[in-house]
């Protein structure tokens, strides 16, 4: 077992995803840089999502 905890009900998704990506990132000591790489692609993923359910 990786986590003995549950994960959160309340918590949506979308925003768990962001939170261990973040926790990953900073565990591994990625530089902001590569944070920001990461996140201009989650932003590209999230818009090309919502224009396939548009």
């Amino acid at each position: 077992m990786i986590c003995s905890r549950r994960p959160r009900n309340d918590l949506p998704l979308d925003r768990l995803r962001d939170r261990v990506l973040f926790g990953t990132a900073y565990v591994c000591g990625a530089r902001a840089s590569d944070d920001k790489v990461a996140d201009a692609e989650i932003r590209a993923a999230r818009r090309r999502r919502d224009r396939a359910t548009s």
